[in-house]
């Protein structure tokens, strides 16, 4: 298959074919991780008991400058892309809980 360019394109996904892993921000200190806004809003809801507030993708910049802090033996800060990385490879099945900010 060729772009309108001509140039050589990647053949589409099916349409049956599962929609990638997300992270959704749901509100000032959740995000979770989801196929969907749908989803993911919905698991907010379910594990919160509240509508999200303002839920939204995060953008590619974001997962990049976000950071996770990893407590333990050998503290770390990774960012959430490695993180979604991570978490996807190690196979995630239903949207859930992708971090949480305590205040």
């Amino acid at each position: 298959m060729n772009d309108l360019l001509g140039q050589h394109a990647n053949d589409p996904p099916p349409m049956d074919a599962p929609l990638p892993w997300r992270v959704y921000r749901t509100n000032d200190y959740c995000w979770y991780i989801a196929r969907s806004l749908d989803e993911a809003m919905e698991a907010h809801t379910k594990d919160c008991g509240e509508e999200p507030d303002e839920p939204r993708e995060l953008t590619d910049e974001e997962l990049e400058r976000r950071q996770f802090y990893v407590d333990g033996p050998r503290s770390a800060r990774i960012p959430f892309a490695v993180a979604l990385r991570d978490r996807v490879s190690q196979g995630i099945t239903k949207p859930e809980l992708f971090a949480c900010m305590e205040y």
